[in-house]
């Protein structure tokens, strides 16, 4: 049994160990203001959903809007990260006032301000924002497309340094957080997290030549991803739409001489001296597209496709399931156990090697790298 001094103690303990899970919650003082005592939410929002599995999101992200949303799945609040509070690693969202109830929080972020990134040339993500009291699922965002005369298709025309970057997240406690009764309120801090997914894809493509090395040109192919990913919902799920067409917001050609001097482009190639001459080239794309998602089966979705065709016989040289392949990259970090769709979410920045035969034949192989390691795997195209 305890005796009357040895129990106070005990519950003073206990009170402090309760101060102190509040304050590690998001490493932030209890709020104790005089005349005050609304409980206060805190969301942090990160960017950790990434191969390097770091929080990039002082880094990456340069503006957000966060949402509030109640058990009706309605807006209760939101509010907007500058691009200074983004780029502060400590800074949280908060919101204060929230009627009682148990609330989940959303967020729609990019690298720039919203209506900054509108007013810009090319395609961008346009997003319908809802007003407070309306359903979050009035929270889309769909890319700019124009239609293929002639088609079903709609091209997709991208700035020239390739698409805006999008991330959309949603609370990493799905059963939310609970802002209690005015009587039941303390003034502590109540604490939850967005986890962020980027959903803006690069892809870096290079072409060689295994016969003809020296004759190859960016100007020779047409390159083409295909997919019906540019509507996005609230929750990050792909909605119905049409079929997109995006095309290389990049390309050029690089050279390598007989005593291996490298040349950038056609232009610096073509002042290579007689006695040295150019032995390689290497045609270049850049394409950005919107999220890519890995269907098993045509019941459950039809897989983005890349197209490369030669541009003056009209012979497709490559034509693969873009998200099949590029999702080979998670056996670089097969201690992770990544599925294909994790791998596509976290990674962002793709790259493919084809060597094709020559310009007007199918593809005999292809490299595909990763990133941030010193990591290749060739795929043969007859095993497939």
């Amino acid at each position: 049994m305890f005796t009357k001094a040895e129990n106070m103690l005990f519950k003073a303990a206990l009170m402090l160990a309760g101060a102190v899970s509040i304050i590690s919650c998001q490493k932030h003082p209890v709020f104790e203001t005089e005349g005050n005592c609304e409980d206060v939410v805190e969301v942090y929002l990160k960017y950790d959903y990434n191969i390097q599995r770091a929080d990039m999101r002082p880094y990456h992200v340069g503006w957000a809007n966060v949402y509030a949303i109640d058990e009706k799945g309605n807006v209760a609040a939101v509010k907007t990260v500058s691009p200074a509070e983004a780029a502060d690693k400590n800074s949280t969202v908060k919101f204060d006032g929230l009627q009682p109830g148990r609330y989940t929080f959303a967020a729609m972020a990019m690298q720039s301000p919203y209506e900054k990134l509108a007013q810009g040339q090319g395609a961008r993500f346009r997003a319908t924002f809802p007003a407070n009291g309306s359903a979050v699922s009035d929270l889309t965002v769909k890319l700019d497309r124009n239609a293929v005369p002639g088609s079903d298709l709609f091209a997709v025309d991208a700035p020239a340094n390739g698409l805006d970057t999008l991330w959309i997240g949603r609370s990493i406690k799905p059963q939310g957080v609970i802002v209690p009764k005015e009587e039941d309120q303390s003034g502590i801090v109540i604490c939850d997290t967005i986890s962020l997914v980027r959903d803006t894809k690069y892809l870096h493509l290079t072409l060689h030549q295994i016969k003809n090395r020296a004759d190859i040109h960016d100007t020779d192919f047409a390159v083409r991803v295909s997919d019906s990913n540019g509507s996005l919902a609230w929750n990050n799920n792909l909605l119905s739409d049409s079929r997109l067409i995006y095309a290389p917001h990049a390309s050029w050609t690089t050279a390598l001489s007989e005593n291996g001097v490298a040349y950038d482009s056609e232009e610096e190639a073509s002042s290579a001296p007689a006695t040295d001459p150019i032995v390689e080239r290497a045609a270049h794309f850049e394409i950005s597209f919107s999220r890519l998602m890995y269907y098993a089966s045509a019941s459950e979705g039809n897989n983005a496709v890349l197209s490369i065709v030669n541009a003056s016989t009209g012979t497709e040289v490559v034509r693969l399931n873009l998200p099949y392949y590029l999702s080979f990259g998670r056996d670089a970090y097969s201690v992770r156990n990544y599925s294909r769709q994790e791998y596509l979410d976290r990674e962002y920045d793709y790259h493919l090697d084809f060597f094709l035969e020559d310009s007007d034949t199918e593809w005999a192989y292809l490299s595909l790298k990763v990133n941030i390691l010193p990591w290749v795997m060739r795929i043969q195209n007859q095993v497939f």
